[in-house]
C-alpha cells in the first residue's frame, strides 16, 4: 500500500498597505480666533504589515514659513514616545523623521502607527499682508509625505488648513486731532 501525499496548501495574509494621514486639531480644518494661538497638526503614519524588505522609512512635513514650530511630540498607537526609534530633524521648518531600523530589518515597524504631534503658531512677525492671501484661499494649507521601501515609494496626506484670523480695519474719527469739538 502507498502512501499518498497531499499537497501542502499555502495560506498568504492579505496586505495592509501603508497609509499617511494628516489633520489640525483632529479636524480637516482650523479657523484660529487670535494669531498667537497654538495649534496642532497630527500626521498618522500606519505602516501595514508588510515591512521586511524595506530599506528606508521616512515622515516628512514642510512647515509653512509663516508658522513657527513650538513642539514636537511622536507616539504610537499606545501613545508611547517612539522619538527614539529615528532621527528627527527641523531644518528651515522642514520636519523630517527618519526611522532606524531595528536588528537590520523595520520588521518591528509591521501593524504599528506612529503619529507627530507638531504644535505650531503663527509667527509674531507674520504681518497682515503676508496672511491676507491664506485667508483669502481658505487657510494655510499643510501636507505630509511617508518614503518607504527603498525611499522611491511614497504616500501624501490630506491637505489641511489653518485659517487665520482677519482683523477688522479699526477706525478711528477726530474732529481737529480730538475725539470731539464744541463748536461755538
Amino acid at each position: 500500500s502507498e502512501a499518498l501525499v497531499s499537497e501542502q496548501p499555502r495560506v498568504t495574509p492579505p496586505t495592509d498597505e501603508p497609509v499617511i494621514k494628516k489633520t489640525v486639531g483632529g479636524q480637516a480644518s482650523k479657523e484660529l480666533t487670535n494669531q498667537d494661538d497654538v495649534f496642532t497638526w497630527e500626521v498618522a503614519a500606519s505602516f501595514g504589515n508588510d515591512t521586511s524588505d524595506w530599506t528606508e522609512v521616512k515622515i516628512t512635513d514642510q512647515i509653512n514659513d509663516l508658522l513657527d514650530i513650538k513642539d514636537i511630540r511622536i507616539v504610537d498607537e499606545n501613545d508611547t514616545d517612539v522619538t527614539s526609534k529615528g532621527t528627527l530633524d527641523t531644518t528651515n521648518n522642514l520636519v523630517t523623521f527618519t526611522l532606524n531600523q531595528e536588528n537590520g530589518s523595520f520588521t518591528y515597524l509591521a501593524g504599528h502607527t506612529y503619529t507627530l504631534y507638531i504644535d505650531s503658531q503663527i509667527k509674531s512677525s507674520a504681518t497682515p499682508e503676508e496672511l491676507s492671501p491664506y485667508i483669502k484661499d481658505g487657510g494655510i494649507p499643510n501636507q505630509a509625505t511617508l518614503a518607504f521601501g527603498d525611499g522611491s515609494e511614497t504616500l501624501v496626506s490630506e491637505q489641511p488648513r489653518v485659517t487665520p484670523p482677519t482683523e477688522e480695519p479699526v477706525i478711528k474719527k477726530t474732529v481737529g486731532g480730538q475725539a470731539s469739538k464744541e463748536l461755538t
